[in-house]
Formats: C-alpha cells, structure tokens, sequence
C-alpha cells in the first residue's frame, strides 16, 4: 500500500520533489500545500491531490503517512515542529534543515517525543565530485590540513 503523501511548499525545488513522489509506486500524492493556493493548484493539475492553503488542513483531510518540507529555509523548524504535533509518522525536509542550531534540536526533540521520523535531504554527499573529495581526504593526499574554504556556485534565483 503507497505512503500516503502531502508535499509542502510548492516552488522550485518542490517541483522536483513532486515529480518524483507522483512517478513512485509507493508513494500516493495526496495533496499539496502552499502559502498561495494557485501555485499549489497547478502541482495538484500536475500530479493529483488536493490544494491546501496550510498544513493542519491537510494533515486533518489527508490522514498523510509522509509531509515532504520544501518551503524556505527560514521555515523548515515551524513546519516540521507541527508536522510532528499533528502526529505526521514520517517528514523529509529539504536542507538546511534549519538555520539556526536551536531550530534543529527543537525539531528532532519534537519528532523524538511525537513519534516522527525525520529525515534531511542532503543529495550532494553522492555528487562524483563530493565521493572524490571524500576520497581523498581519507586516503591522506591532502596531508593534514589545517584550515579549509568551499565555494559553491549553483543558480539561486
């Protein structure tokens, strides 16, 4: 039986995740929820599902087995906080999975003590350039290092 499924935050990245959820044969999209119910509306003309202008809402009509988090970064805390509180089994947020440490230590106490698992996208780790990274520092071609700097140029529009 599908997971039943509410995606939450419908923009550029939820695109992704939309399309991804409504091609698996075990997930089931329920609905879609968005701050601006007409961007929800064309993910639901997409994908199927119902349109939701907040969270409660679809968790109460849904019954959801699943919410995937893809809203602002700023917004990950709040919404994962109430997925728990509305007793939602199982989250995926998109990272960063908060901004600020605090954020994330009340999220996973919250799921701890609700019963939700919670699970952060972090996709990158298996990006070739990454493993390679990775595999080098491990087999010590770096030497030890001392200090470190990361530039990441992806498009954020």
């Amino acid at each position: 039986m599908p997971m039943r499924t509410i995606l939450v935050g419908c923009g550029r990245i939820g695109t992704r995740h939309a399309a991804i959820l409504s091609d698996s044969p075990e997930t089931e999209v329920a609905g879609f929820v968005d701050l601006d119910p007409s961007r929800a509306a064309v993910f639901a003309s997409k994908h199927g599902g119902r349109v939701y202008a907040d969270l409660a809402s679809a968790a109460t009509a849904e019954r959801p087995d699943l919410a995937v988090f893809c809203t602002p970064s700023g917004s990950h805390a709040q919404g994962v906080v109430a997925a728990a509180e509305l007793r939602i089994p199982n989250i995926v947020v998109e990272k960063p999975m908060a901004l600020l440490l605090s954020d994330a230590d009340r999220m996973i106490s919250v799921c701890d003590s609700m019963g939700s698992r919670l699970f952060v996208v972090q996709q990158n780790r298996y990006n070739l350039p990454i493993v390679k990274l990775r595999e080098a520092l491990e087999e010590g071609r770096f030497g030890k290092l001392v200090l470190g700097a990361v530039r990441v140029r992806w498009c954020r529009r």
